[in-house]
């Protein structure tokens, strides 16, 4: 006959054996969740903003961080947004020299979505330009590369275009729904 002292270390060690079945289940119970999870996608100025929103719908939590009042052409994120910008899945860069921060700052490259890549031989250099100011941030001027690339509709497809491809990449799953949105969007 079992005591009550042994009975109770029986249950004790049952106990213990389904958590510890728990635990240990309870991530293939969760994968399923997996399939539900938004991708972090940080980007650098509105327009990527906007196409990242409309192609990966509510499949993302599209963060653009620069202050309203700033031009983010002329911005420098601050090293807690940095921070954050290095912890997002995807980083959605214009390119053409428009994120001039982002040589002073330590990113993970293969997060990094150069979106002008694909059209970098067309980009527009511009030697004599004006100086000029928008406000109390002091004289520059726009030589260089031109940057606005969103403003010719065919490089803005290309931008989208590619949000889209890698985002396919990403979240193959859901190639569909990228692809009919950047339709839509283009």
């Amino acid at each position: 006959m079992r005591t009550r002292e042994s009975k109770v270390r029986s249950w004790y060690a049952a106990i213990f054996l389904v958590c510890i079945l728990l635990a240990t289940a309870l991530p293939s119970f969760s994968a399923g969740t997996d399939e539900a999870k938004k991708l972090t996608v940080y980007t650098t100025n509105y327009p990527l903003t906007y196409f990242t929103e409309r192609i990966a719908g509510e499949y993302a939590d599209v963060v653009f961080p620069a202050p309203a009042e700033i031009d983010p052409a002329f911005w420098v994120p601050d090293k807690k947004t940095v921070a954050a910008y290095q912890k997002a899945d995807l980083i959605m860069l214009n390119g053409a020299t428009y994120e001039k921060w982002i040589d002073k700052a330590t990113l993970p490259q293969f997060r990094l979505v150069h979106t002008s890549r694909g059209f970098r031989d067309d980009y527009i250099e511009t030697a004599d330009a004006v100086t000029h100011s928008h406000g109390l941030d002091g004289d520059h001027s726009h030589s260089g590369t031109a940057f606005t690339t969103w403003l010719d509709f065919s490089q803005a497809a290309m931008q989208a275009k590619a949000i889209t491809d890698v985002l396919v990449r990403k979240m193959p799953e859901k190639k569909e729904a990228f692809e009919k949105s950047y339709a839509a969007l283009e």
